[in-house]
């Protein structure tokens, strides 16, 4: 998923289940079908301590990008005005923890300078184990490699998370919406600091 001025994006496995657990508390067992090119839907969110931010919602863009290769194309478009790029990973399958280092690459090379990179894990109501050092060092690896060591973007190791339970889901997408907030907004208030909270709900 990507994010730009106002717009987030996500990139990876399983990104349609967390984004469907988030917006509507769904999950289905057999999953969702895989997007083709990019889907876009958009939330709105409440900024509760910013002091230079009027009444008005922040509205926010995601775009739910093809995580294969062949689309990407198609989706490289969508990273040039990017404020997030969250990608997700399945703690279950090693292979898709060594796809993440194509598409931050990607990413990295396309997007803005000053765009964040947060990375998550899904599936971790499986009790599947993924070394913390060894996805830093993927990250690590997947920006400096095409020469983007010195961009002012930063890059999140989010940690585990669950379509299924719903652990972590609703703060993984907080950290995205803060992140791209702040850097559209050029607000006074911290990431961290910032407090949000959602307007819209879908049952």
């Amino acid at each position: 998923m990507h994010c730009t001025n106002k717009h987030t994006e996500f990139k990876q496995t399983n990104a349609h289940s967390l984004i469907h657990k988030y917006r509507s508390d769904i999950f289905h067992e057999n999953g969702f079908s895989a997007t083709v090119g990019a889907a876009v839907f958009s939330e709105k969110y409440t900024i509760l301590n910013d002091p230079d931010r009027n009444d008005d919602p922040y509205k926010l863009m995601f775009w739910d990008t093809a995580g294969e290769e062949k689309f990407f194309a198609v989706t490289k478009g969508f990273y040039r005005k990017a404020r997030v790029g969250l990608f997700i990973y399945a703690m279950d399958d090693p292979e898709s923890l060594k796809e993440l280092s194509f598409w931050i690459k990607n990413f990295v090379k396309v997007a803005p300078p000053d765009a964040h990179v947060i990375v998550a894990g899904n599936k971790c109501d499986l009790d599947a184990k993924v070394d913390v050092s060894t996805v830093d060092g993927v990250i690590k690896d997947a920006i400096e490699s095409e020469g983007q060591g010195d961009r002012s973007g930063k890059s999140v190791h989010f940690g585990a998370c669950s379509a299924k339970s719903g652990h972590g889901v609703k703060e993984l997408f907080e950290t995205a919406v803060k992140l791209t907030y702040c850097a559209a907004t050029e607000s006074k208030v911290s990431p961290d600091e910032l407090k949000v909270s959602r307007v819209t709900f879908r049952m």
